[in-house]
């Protein structure tokens, strides 16, 4: 499926491992199913999007899988990949971390971006959500830099604008709720961004989801429902 969770980026794992889930109905068997891993690179878009961070100073921090629905968007699969990110320093002061999911299509690319954003004076924590769109037309890397940079500037700014109730940032689609569930990630222990290793930086511990084929077949029965609500 195009919404398939990306495993690896340039031939490093990004978090969860997964695979394909065998069972085998043998009498007597110890062990009757098996894992065999997929590792899945990302489309050229999205490595050209999560290049982008880390030329932009940001470090890749975890990514794990979560059931459930985001609402507004084109999501297929009951179940999306949240991709956590940490800022630069000279954007530490905004926001805590930014999380990052792509909704893939043959027609084009869903990235929505998750600030989660440092408490104010009269305010506590809150998330804010931007939903983008792109093409999987190829740019230059100089080109996707900017795009990316113009998403954070309104996920960011629309920060400084959160005296109202609902801001709203122009040019992308924004929506306030706060995306539950644990991660199951781990953390980077180190991050260097840069042309070759850009936001991966470090290698994660990944960990095995087996029961991803039971979020697949859970999407029969309703799944967790719609996100945001």
């Amino acid at each position: 499926p195009w919404e398939t969770p990306v495993t690896e980026l340039h031939g490093q794992p990004l978090g969860p491992v997964l695979g394909i889930r065998t069972e085998l109905a043998v009498a007597g068997a110890r062990d009757k199913g098996d894992l065999d891993p997929l590792a899945v690179a990302p489309l050229p878009a999205q490595e050209a999007i999560l290049e982008a961070f880390g030329q932009l100073g940001y470090g890749f921090k975890s990514a794990d899988l979560e059931l459930g629905h985001i609402r507004g968007t084109g999501q297929q699969l009951p179940c999306y990949q949240e991709i956590e990110i940490v800022p630069p320093a000279d954007r530490a002061h905004a926001v805590n971390e930014i999380e990052v999911t792509f909704l893939a299509s043959p027609g084009g690319l869903e990235v929505v971006i998750e600030a989660d954003k440092r408490a104010g004076l009269f305010s506590g924590s809150h998330d804010t959500v931007h939903r983008f769109t792109t093409t999987h037309h190829t740019v230059t890397q100089a080109e996707r830099n900017a795009e990316v940079d113009s998403w954070l500037e309104q996920v960011i700014g629309a920060h400084a604008a959160h005296a109202a109730p609902y801001p709203y940032a122009q040019g992308g689609h924004h929506d306030e709720h706060h995306r539950s569930g644990p991660g199951t990630g781990a953390v980077v222990a180190g991050v260097a961004a840069g042309a070759a290793v850009g936001v991966v930086g470090g290698m994660v511990a990944a960990e095995v989801i087996d029961e991803i084929g039971d979020a697949f077949e859970g999407d029969e029965d309703g799944g967790e429902g719609d996100e945001g609500e």
